[in-house]
């Protein structure tokens, strides 16, 4: 992720490196249960070079990041019950838009 614009107030220099350097796509966690413990959003570079919206957790399972916009909405909102929480448990979903596109949802577990 080229910048960061908001994230957890534990999200530190370690959590960045890491996403930079080896996050997984949070589609590779499509049906899977993960407590995340921090969490980002911001800017990265897409593969066509354009710039786009991105989000990354970091879970029990590792790091993982999107550019899904409704994921970065969600994990947007996930950052202040995290802060609040200190974690959350979520179930990471992949729906279809009516148009036919695949999107990622989490879900909250509990």
């Amino acid at each position: 992720m080229k910048t960061i614009t908001l994230q957890t107030k534990d999200f530190g220099t370690i959590d960045k490196f890491n996403i930079k350097a080896g996050a997984k796509s949070l589609k590779d966690a499509v049906g899977e249960s993960l407590t995340v413990t921090k969490a980002c959003v911001g800017r990265d570079v897409d593969s066509d070079g354009v710039e786009v919206d991105a989000a990354a957790i970091i879970t029990d399972k590792g790091a993982y990041t999107t550019i899904s916009a409704t994921a970065v909405e969600l994990i947007t909102d996930l950052i202040e019950i995290i802060d609040e929480m200190g974690d959350a448990e979520v179930l990471v979903e992949s729906r279809k838009s009516n148009g036919g596109r695949d999107y990622l949802v989490l879900t909250l577990v509990g």
